[in-house]
């Protein structure tokens, strides 16, 4: 989307199910039936009304639905929407609203916007309300997205004991956690598990989730003990280490 915005491309149709999944870390957008490309000095694209009009009005800015004005702001809308898709597992955004009551819903004087999804870690929905602000030059633009998101990775844990905790997330040793919430004065923590079951947890259970890191010292160790038990073995020495 950024590399579209320098080139001064509207998509329109930003959302979840254009978005192409090839591996774990590749995604390719899709279906650019609606993009345009913004004329010599302009900076938004502007079509009229006529009955067969179609568009994904869920994911359209206000100026979009009222004016059929785009620009990449509108775009950066759209992104949010998407974000709030990826969270929320697919769920469509303003279900049980028509056409109409999304507009009179996010448009002035109500303002409302979508919740925050279970799953979402706060400071990525507080980029998605960056994208839903109302006046499109308030809106991030994707060239200061592509720098804001590797610094909102949300921090992760790992569970150094079980937990069955009433009314908490029940975890066993082992289980990566990621958090969602720290909290201001509660002593424990908002997180999701890796099953996408949510809740709130001790911190003090866990410790910092090292990745790959955690796996390999893991293993080492584990060799480590392998040869000094079959060092013990083959000495006829049987104590417990």
């Amino acid at each position: 989307m950024q590399y579209l915005e320098a080139k001064r491309l509207i998509h329109r149709d930003l959302a979840a199910r254009n978005i192409l999944v090839f591996s774990k870390n590749k995604v390719k957008i899709s279906d650019f039936g609606l993009s345009r490309a913004l004329g010599v000095g302009k900076d938004y694209y502007q079509t009229n009304f006529n009955v067969n009009l179609k568009l994904p009005i869920a994911w359209c800015a206000p100026e979009c639905i009222s004016y059929l004005k785009f620009t990449s702001a509108s775009d950066v809308w759209a992104y949010g929407v998407t974000l709030w898709e990826m969270f929320s597992y697919g769920f469509q955004p303003w279900a049980a609203l028509t056409g109409h009551q999304i507009l009179e819903a996010i448009d002035d004087p109500n303002f409302q916007r979508l919740e925050q999804p279970e799953c979402c870690p706060k400071e990525y929905f507080s980029l998605m309300q960056q994208c839903w602000q109302h006046e499109p030059s308030k809106r991030p633009k994707f060239s200061e997205l592509i720098n804001l998101l590797p610094d909102l990775k949300p921090e992760q844990v790992q569970a150094v004991q079980d937990s069955m905790e009433t009314n908490q997330l029940i975890y066993r040793q082992g289980d990566v956690i990621t958090v969602l919430d720290k909290g201001s004065s509660n002593t424990l923590w908002k997180g999701v598990l890796n099953n996408g079951k949510t809740g709130f947890f001790n911190p003090a259970h866990t410790i910092a989730y090292l990745g790959s890191l955690y796996q390999v010292i893991n293993q080492v160790n584990s060799h480590v003990v392998m040869a000094k038990t079959h060092f013990l073995l083959k000495g006829e020495r049987f104590e417990r280490i």
